[in-house]
């Protein structure tokens, strides 16, 4: 990372500290951020997308029950 890069993170945190902006959220901000600098997009390719089947029913997600490990996963 470059060092502006680095330093405008840095004030960012400053910030939103100084703002009373929780930890948690400041590191969730620096996770994205850093996720963008690495080249993330968060876009989903259309072509890897697959209509749903007609006629399906889709739960609502109160109808969907997962195990602790499976909602781990």
């Amino acid at each position: 990372m470059s060092e502006t890069a680095e330093q405008g993170l840095v004030e960012a945190r400053r910030r939103m500290a100084e703002r009373g902006i929780d930890e948690l959220s400041i590191g969730v901000f620096e996770d994205y951020w850093r996720q963008l600098r690495d080249g993330a997009h968060g876009l989903i390719p259309e072509a890897s997308i697959e209509p749903l089947e007609p006629g399906r029913d889709v739960p609502e997600l109160g109808q969907v029950q997962a195990s602790e490990a499976e909602r781990a996963a």
